[in-house]
């Protein structure tokens, strides 16, 4: 199995979606393409969440929705923490980015 660590940088309506449909589409992309995602980091204007072993994406879009930040996930939410700092203390394969931009 193709496992792949991933960090998401945005989490608005954007980034939100993305990982309801990873979420929704984890199953397919083993058994198709034989990919595993793991989010290990997610980074919003909140802070960040960080966990080596893996976030619940599910747990992340729930905070989303009832307009919390990811920094609100229990445990492993850091509140202020910026994307870069994030990106420092874990080891992930691929960066999204879906952050505002100008």
């Amino acid at each position: 199995m193709n496992a792949s660590r991933f960090a998401l940088i945005g989490v608005g309506n954007i980034g939100r979606r993305l990982l309801e449909i990873v979420t929704e589409k984890q199953s397919a992309l083993h058994e198709r393409h034989d990919v595993q995602l793991t989010l290990v980091a997610v980074v919003d204007s909140s802070g960040a969440a960080i966990r080596e072993s893996g976030l619940d994406l599910q747990r992340v879009v729930e905070l989303k929705r009832t307009g919390e930040g990811v920094a609100a996930y229990p445990e492993f939410g850091v509140r202020g923490l910026a994307a870069l700092s994030a990106l420092e203390r874990v080891h992930a394969d691929l960066l999204v980015d879906l952050s505002p931009t100008n």
